[in-house]
């Protein structure tokens, strides 16, 4: 039977009249639908009933719109809604629209109302009764219009006579409890709702008004649970009021409501502002929230304690905040800020600087989201404050790690490249700018690195930097290229002599001892000085200029500097493109050895031969060695070169000795660089002597004094190795580098060149003569043979031979032969040899 209409006499026979109407009239008092009735008697249609809800909408008190006429709430209408109900009353018809109606202070509220007329016995209408709600049933014409009231609404209500039974029930009441309206009526309900008959009722009072019973009449529950006829259980708040006639109770009529989506909504709601709550007092940001209606805004204790405020010290206005933000981002923050509350960006996300309470400024990360209505204007604007200036200082830390050298806190490469290019620019826009670029290299660093360690090295690094900064003026720039490499950048100068000044500065400033562990350490620089004009374009061409010119410093002698010009640049061209025919000159075979003879001046014999590198180039013809040598031995390419040298050589003496049988066996002597001086050395020469099968003795490796001193511990230990293979020892050049006189009875050394700068005035300057003797002298002492290079005249030969000179070498004897001609040399015999040497 759901579903049917409690009304329908087709079910149920409804109550008599009389025995419902003062349950109907309690209910209708506290429904919150607006009830309005007026009587059809046009043209006034005078108001003859209204529930409390109708003043609660309209501001009209009940006295003030009773026995009115109806267009008392029509208003300034110019919708055409009051021009439809009108049509509608005169032709008797039901009517539903949203329409405006006045309130009492003048203003207009738009409502949903529904409108239906009421027969009596005859059928005639003689009342019109009208509904205030959003969604109305259907409209029917009623014979009673409290009962229409009652089943038209969405409140649930039932009655309950003195034995709690129901009485009368609306749809509203059995469609939330899940019975039919007939199955209610009559039922008892403590059946229908376990325990429902034991609600209170209160007392009554003998004279009331059904109408106006007193509040202290009515029970109201804010929420309690009902049973619907499945078992299931919802929520409900309901209100249960006594009904009296005629100074007796009757009973009581409850209006209830589902509310169990709402307190489920209520909950969620809670729980939300609580995790609200919760993460606010929790989180590390600051919360703010400004109130763009009123201008009011809330700054949260940690917003405030950010910046070391407590909640009293810093006042909650825009004034305050926008106070606290630097100067200098102040301009940017509102720009962003308004922005945002434009509708131009999504979010608000900015970082700035804000000051905090002891004075210093602290960087933060403001967020914030806007809130707009339906026509998208801003509302409220809420966000968070973060603190990031750790982030911040890390930030700043690493790129200044990254534009400045870790070991003396200089620019580095990165940082001088950018200003230099910003120079370069300047001095574009204005052709009298001038500005120079120095680039120093310190002087035989290496040779203070290895011998002191490389800690000590950094020491020394730090000191020049020092003394650098102090050369210079604020707005200059000093920066570090790595290794021992540093660069000045002089904007803003006079000339060049401005520029020399400081090259000069900088030279005696470096000339001052470094004091390290307990010693001095004298340093000299070579600089190169590049003077920068309108007519560079790039940054790299005069940093390559400046270096190039360093070079050029570096191979006049070292402490001293260069002026960059531009034959400088075409020689390094030159140099670079002769590099890269080297790299090719050994596999195009354009490498070939000659030798020069070695004599011994007592005998006046040939005892060996010392093998000398020359090179072919396919366009430029034969290059001197003092051409290519130095290029080999700055890009390594010195290491494979040698490896040649040196196979070439012992195969070849293994073939002279082969094919001319001398009375006593020739030597090779084969020159070797501090390049191919180190861990590996003896393990290729043992690979060469197996590979060409040279006996060991008849290899002599001649080795220079700067490489034995710069690592002198290293060089007895391969110097020791090598004398195990057999192989005899030479120290080129003696008498040109560093004394190494405390470490040459350590030495494995067979023999002493003595350096041609000494022999090509022995025939002249009594000290190269004393320099001489004084060699040989220590050379006897300590069973070293010597071997006079660059023998060039008579007279010079026969000082050699009263000194009592072992060998002797030089064009005197003969210049370095092609293979060719050694070999007609030895085909000729010892005895012929004897004579060309004795007559030379």
């Amino acid at each position: 039977m759901s579903g049917s209409v409690a009304l329908d006499p087709s079910n149920v026979p409804p109550p008599p009249i009389h025995s419902v109407l003062p349950w109907m009239e309690a209910a209708i008092v506290h429904l919150n639908t607006g009830v309005l009735l007026f009587e059809a008697q046009p043209p006034h249609y005078p108001i003859c009933f209204i529930n409390p809800a109708v003043t609660t909408l309209t501001g009209h008190s009940l006295e003030a719109l009773l026995e009115q006429p109806l267009a008392v709430l029509r208003g300034g209408d110019t919708s055409g809604s009051w021009a439809s109900l009108e049509e509608a009353i005169a032709n008797g018809h039901s009517f539903s629209s949203s329409m405006p109606i006045a309130r009492y202070d003048g203003s207009t509220v738009w409502i949903a109302l529904s409108l239906y007329p009421i027969l009596d016995a005859e059928g005639h209408r003689n009342h019109y009764l009208g509904l205030f709600q959003e969604q109305m049933l259907s409209g029917v014409e009623r014979s009673q219009p409290d009962e229409l009231i009652l089943n038209a609404v969405g409140e649930g209500i039932y009655g309950l006579d003195l034995q709690g039974c129901i009485t009368f029930a609306n749809p509203a009441a059995a469609r939330m409890l899940g019975w039919s309206v007939p199955d209610l009526v009559g039922q008892s309900i403590d059946r229908i709702l376990p325990g429902g008959g034991a609600l209170p009722m209160g007392t009554p009072q003998m004279n009331a008004s059904p109408l106006t019973l007193p509040s202290g009449e009515l029970y109201h529950s804010d929420t309690e649970e009902f049973c619907r006829q499945d078992g299931t259980r919802f929520l409900v708040e309901y209100t249960r009021t006594p009904i009296l006639h005629n100074g007796q109770m009757l009973g009581s009529v409850l209006v209830f409501q589902d509310v169990t989506e709402r307190k489920r909504h209520e909950e969620a709601l809670r729980e939300s502002e609580e995790r609200y709550a919760l993460a606010v007092q929790g989180a590390n940001d600051g919360i703010w929230d400004w109130n763009l209606k009123t201008d009011e805004i809330y700054f949260s204790p940690r917003w405030k304690a950010i910046l070391g405020y407590s909640d009293n010290t810093l006042p909650n206005s825009l004034e305050a905040w926008f106070d606290c933000v630097h100067p200098d981002d102040l301009v940017n923050f509102k720009r962003e800020l308004n922005a945002h509350l434009a509708g131009m960006t999504s979010h608000l996300e900015h970082e700035h600087r804000m000051r905090a309470y002891n004075g210093s400024y602290r960087w933060v990360l403001t967020r914030g989201l806007a809130v707009r209505d339906g026509s998208s204007r801003a509302t409220r604007l809420a966000g968070s404050l973060t603190d990031i200036t750790d982030r911040k200082e890390i930030e700043a830390q690493l790129m200044h790690d990254a534009l400045h050298d870790t070991l003396t806190g200089l620019p580095n490469r990165a940082l001088l490249m950018d200003r230099l290019r910003h120079t370069v620019e300047l001095a574009r826009r204005n052709s009298r700018y001038l500005y120079a670029v120095l680039f120093l290299d310190i002087d035989r660093f290496k040779v203070i690195n290895d011998s002191l360690g490389h800690m000590a090295g950094d020491v020394l690094l730090v000191a020049i930097a020092q003394r650098l900064i102090a050369c210079i003026r604020p707005g200059d720039t000093v920066a570090r290229l790595g290794g021992d490499e540093f660069v000045v950048l002089l904007e803003n100068i006079r000339d060049l002599n401005s520029a020399l000044m400081v090259a000069e500065r900088i030279q005696r400033a470096l000339e001052a001892p470094v004091p390290i562990e307990n010693q001095e350490i004298f340093i000299t620089s070579s600089i190169g000085v590049a003077l920068g004009s309108a007519d560079y374009r790039a940054a790299e061409d005069l940093l390559r200029d400046a270096d190039t010119a360093m070079y050029r410093a570096k191979s006049q002698g070292r402490a001293r500097y260069e002026i960059f010009n531009t034959g400088m640049h075409q020689q390094v061209v030159v140099l670079m493109q002769l590099e890269n025919d080297l790299r090719r000159a050994v596999e195009r075979q354009e490498l070939f050895l000659h030798y020069q003879p070695i004599i011994s001046l007592r005998a006046f014999r040939l005892v060996g031969f010392e093998a000398l590198l020359r090179w072919q180039h396919p366009v430029r013809g034969e290059i001197p060695p003092g051409t290519f040598i130095p290029v080999a031995e700055e890009t390594e390419l010195i290491r494979p070169l040698e490896r040649w040298t040196l196979r070439a050589a012992c195969r070849q003496m293994c073939q002279w000795q082969s094919r001319f049988p001398l009375g006593e066996p020739l030597t090779m002597h084969v020159n070797l660089s501090s390049k191919h001086f180190d861990g590996n050395l003896v393990g290729e020469i043992q690979t060469v002597l197996a590979e060409t099968g040279l006996n060991p003795t008849r290899l002599n490796l001649e080795i220079t004094e700067s490489m034995l001193m710069e690592n002198a511990e290293l060089a007895v230990s391969l110097l020791n190795q090598l004398k195990q293979l057999g192989v005899k020892l030479s120290i080129d050049d003696f008498g040109t580098g560093y004394s190494s006189l405390s470490y040459l009875h350590r030495f494995p050394i067979d023999t002493l060149k003595v350096d041609r700068s000494f022999v090509n005035k022995l025939d002249q300057d009594a000290e190269q003569l004393a320099i001489v003797r004084t060699i040989m002298t220590l050379a006897w002492n300590l069973g070293i043979e010597v071997i006079a290079e660059g023998v060039e005249t008579t007279k010079q030969l026969a000082q050699l031979v009263a000194l009592q000179c072992e060998y002797g070498q030089g064009f005197h004897f003969s210049e370095p032969l092609a293979t060719e001609a050694v070999e007609a040399l030895l085909d000729a015999g010892e005895s012929q040899m004897h004579e060309r040497f004795m007559r030379s």
